[in-house]
């Protein structure tokens, strides 16, 4: 049930969020702005969330001085591979088709679509295509960020750097804002409350060490 929900959520939060901007095709430029908006949000979520999982995988065993199990990241690193194969093939065939994809790396924003394709998309693509290279944590772990980071620029563009705001709104006198005081305490809670609990578990376990140290010196003693 909870993975049933998991999926049916997440699969409305990006399709939504695609969605949203598709009210906004004289704001956003050509190289983002799409009527399969949604599904490209989707299809790129699966891509980043599964490199993501590489990626988090990857800093527990280094947190926690875990053997890495590069095996079972190479599979799920395949997964990603395909998952950024279908959703670049899926973006650029859909810009193919609106003759949008031929001067997509010109004007002002063509730097920004090359950096975002190809070091967040085709870099990563590469990388994963081989399972030697899969195999290698360093180039899996390279492959991973690079395919996430690609997908939060991507995102980054369509909310900021690609997109042209016009007429009067809130940006146009812009105001200052400071946090509250109940703001600044709820978001220092919420870092509190993750790092004590893992901060504890360490500590626990530094304790246990020692204590299996002494029973040996003991019982050598």
């Amino acid at each position: 049930m909870l993975a049933i929900a998991a999926v049916t959520l997440s699969t409305m939060h990006q399709s939504s969020l695609g969605s949203l901007y598709l009210l906004m095709p004289n704001m956003l430029a050509p190289q983002w702005w799409s009527p399969v908006m949604p599904v490209s949000f989707f299809l790129s979520s699966i891509a980043a969330g599964t490199a993501l999982v590489i990626l988090i995988d990857m800093w527990i065993a280094k947190g926690w001085r875990r053997p890495l199990e590069i095996t079972r990241l190479a599979s799920v690193g395949q997964i990603a591979f395909w998952a950024l194969l279908v959703y670049l093939v899926f973006r650029l065939g859909d810009m193919a088709i609106r003759n949008q994809l031929s001067g997509a790396f010109a004007g002002r924003l063509g730097m920004a679509f090359a950096a975002e394709i190809l070091l967040g998309g085709v870099l990563p693509l590469i990388l994963l295509a081989r399972k030697s290279l899969r195999q290698r944590a360093d180039v899996l772990f390279v492959a991973s960020l690079l395919a996430v980071v690609g997908v939060a620029y991507n995102r980054m563009n369509v909310v900021l750097f690609a997109m042209t705001f016009r007429g009067r709104m809130p940006w146009v006198a812009p105001e200052s804002y400071v946090p509250s005081i109940v703001e600044w305490g709820v978001s220092i809670g919420l870092i509190a409350a993750h790092d004590l609990p893992v901060r504890a578990r360490r500590a626990a376990d530094a304790r246990a060490d020692e204590e299996c140290r002494w029973r040996a010196r003991n019982q050598t003693a």
